[in-house]
């Protein structure tokens, strides 16, 4: 039997990150708790994050550079911690656990440092890789389009060479923090001929690139402010921004799903866990008719369906990465942690709602919110739909 206790060099990763969150995290919420609630506030009216919010982000990310978490999951050689898999989850279930906020970008996101980056030159690891790592600098990762969704190898943007560079021409949609990241990934189609994933390339590019351009805001329930549609209008980036082999962008894309999806599953357990104990003082407190509602036979179930899942949740998150590091291919677990993670975590959410009543829909209370989170995180790394064709299709049909 596995034991997943964590190592006396995680436990005190975890400390510290409960001492980082308390000493930095909980300060920048108290202090611009009126820009943060309702999350609405955050936003200028085109759907952009308002430049106060931006720096309080960057400021997040700044900081937790320096604490060496920002870039945890990166090897030594370029200033991370090259944590496994396993430690990873467990981060980000203990990072979670205090809620939904600023704590989004302490750790892992789309906006912070990727392993295709590991691909390119010493030279340019130096330039945009190391610096990401430190939390000085944020890229975007540029590969949905509007007309794909889930079948995303049907690409229209196009790479071209000519010469020692590529001209790519296109739009990418839903694609986070690009209209703030300093530079990002893109991929697109340098061969016409071949068919399915192959045919595919991934390019670096800066976002100051004259060809680049944030054509609008993609708004969504979350009022985060960090998704945008994009355009590449004759974008020449150098024949060294070719990110790994040529015609091969998309294995590299793929590369990381099952990593993508567990870690998703890993946020849903720490959210369960805060919602949880949420509920938990809640139905002691209130009371109706003389008693707590905590005493109340259909809360008691509601709670205990949350317990429930979460427990479940953790362990299946637990072996699926542990998995990824006996460098095994989980498909079916990661889909099956996605999945049932996100589903479970929008019924949590739903319980919680019900508990608290009316308070549940107000933004007093931080349960709306992660009602809200849930539901947009049914459909990105691959929607529940898809999650349950792999699964169908690893056991058999």
């Amino acid at each position: 039997m596995v034991d997943f206790t964590p190592s006396n060099e995680i436990s005190l990763m975890l400390q510290s990150l409960d001492d980082f969150h308390e000493a930095e995290i909980a300060p920048l919420l108290e202090d611009h708790r009126d820009l943060l609630t309702p999350d609405y506030n955050r936003l200028d009216p085109d759907g952009r994050l308002k430049d106060e919010a931006v720096d309080l982000v960057e400021t997040v990310r700044r900081r937790s550079g320096e604490a060496g978490f920002y870039g945890v999951t990166m090897p030594e050689s370029v200033g991370g911690s090259d944590v496994s898999t396993v430690e990873l989850v467990q981060l980000i279930m203990r990072l979670y656990s205090t809620g939904l906020g600023l704590n989004m970008h302490v750790i892992e996101g789309a906006p912070g440092p990727h392993r295709n980056l590991l691909e390119l030159n010493e030279s340019l690891q130096e330039e945009y890789l190391i610096p990401t790592v430190e939390g000085k600098q944020s890229g975007c990762f540029a590969l949905t389009e509007s007309s794909s969704g889930s079948d995303a190898t049907d690409m229209e943007t196009t790479a071209e060479r000519d010469g020692n560079e590529w001209v790519i021409n296109g739009n990418k949609m839903w694609i986070t923090n690009s209209p703030y990241a300093d530079y990002g990934q893109i991929f697109a189609e340098t061969d016409s001929d071949a068919e399915g994933a192959r045919g595919i390339s991934a390019f670096l590019f800066d976002t100051d690139n004259p060809g680049f351009s944030v054509e609008r805001m993609n708004e969504t329930i979350l009022n985060d402010g960090m998704q945008a549609e994009i355009s590449f209008n004759d974008c020449r980036v150098p024949d060294s921004h070719l990110i790994g082999e040529p015609d091969e962008g998309f294995y590299l894309a793929m590369r990381f799903l099952n990593m993508g999806r567990i870690r998703i599953a890993a946020r849903c357990v720490g959210l369960m866990s805060f919602l949880q104990d949420l509920v938990v003082e809640y139905a002691n407190q209130r009371e109706s008719w003389g008693k707590p509602i905590g005493k109340r036979q259909h809360v008691r179930r509601m709670v205990a369906n949350i317990a429930t899942w979460k427990e479940t949740l953790e362990s299946l998150v637990l072996r699926t990465a542990w998995l990824i590091d006996q460098g095994e291919d989980p498909a079916k677990q990661a889909s099956m942690a996605k999945y049932y993670g996100t589903e479970k975590l929008f019924s949590a959410g739903d319980n919680a709602v019900q508990v608290f009543g009316a308070n549940g829909l107000t933004h007093d209370y931080p349960i709306q919110r992660i009602f809200r989170y849930a539901r947009l995180m049914r459909i990105p790394e691959g929607t529940s739909e898809i999650q349950q064709e792999t699964i169908a299709r690893e056991v058999g049909l």
